[in-house]
């Protein structure tokens, strides 16, 4: 069984599509979406799907999705959240916006008995022109060299290696950073290359050189021990002026 987690944080109207995703995906046990929100229209739109699934209980719409809400924000603490309350024997942390080919369930399935511990998805952004093309190889490239992987890649692990792992580290950013950290003691990763695909809107928003300047100086900064907290804080500064 395999059991898909959901952070969400004040997306709005991009939880609806969420859903909608969700339900179309098949071979997967359950989703549970973990929502944050403290933006007044945000928690309006969450819990009015909420509702619709309750009121749709019972009825056949695909595999059992349900919202789970926390006061208090933090992507780690709600993944954990999540994974707490989760019956898969595998677990698929997924982003708002990205989404799973639709094969997942059967590749991670393929990779689960293969031995493999724990893996991620190829990554493809959903906007258009070469630079994003370079770009996403990149990542691609950066995650398979190095074993780490991001929250976008659609991270998914045995609940026995999640748990011997320690679940997600509740610091405020690299999260996924530390927990692929620990994961690559335990087993080697599957990285599948059938893509999940992701939004584009960080790298639209900020400007292609600009986003990938700073991903690479929070990383190096997080390796050299600097604070999460603090480098949450220029991540925030930055997506706070668009």
């Amino acid at each position: 069984m395999i059991s898909v987690v959901v952070p969400l944080y004040n997306e709005g109207g991009r939880a609806r599509r969420l859903l909608s995703h969700l339900r179309a995906l098949r071979g997967l046990a359950e989703a549970v979406v973990v929502d944050a929100s403290d933006a007044a229209g945000s928690w309006a739109v969450v819990a009015e799907l909420a509702a619709g699934l309750e009121m749709e209980s019972g009825e056949n719409h695909g595999m059992p999705i349900r919202f789970l809400r926390l006061d208090t924000p933090g992507r780690a603490a709600q993944m954990n959240a999540g994974a707490a309350v989760c019956g898969g024997a595998v677990l698929l942390f997924l982003h708002c916006d990205t989404r799973l080919p639709g094969a997942a369930a059967e590749r991670i399935r393929d990779a689960v008995n293969r031995g493999h511990a724990w893996g991620w998805f190829d990554l493809r952004l959903d906007a258009r022109g070469p630079a994003y093309r370079i770009l996403e190889r990149m990542i691609c490239l950066r995650a398979r060299a190095s074993g780490i992987a991001t929250g976008d890649m659609a991270l998914f692990v045995t609940r026995r290696a999640f748990l011997a792992a320690g679940g997600f580290a509740e610091i405020p950013l690299m999260e996924d950073v530390e927990l692929s950290r620990r994961l690559k003691r335990l087993s080697r990763p599957a990285v599948i290359n059938d893509p999940a695909l992701t939004s584009a809107r960080r790298w639209q928003q900020n400007g292609l050189a600009r986003t990938v300047f700073l991903m690479w100086k929070l990383r190096f900064l997080h390796w050299r021990g600097r604070d999460p907290a603090r480098l949450a804080a220029v991540y925030d500064n930055v997506r706070d002026e668009n």
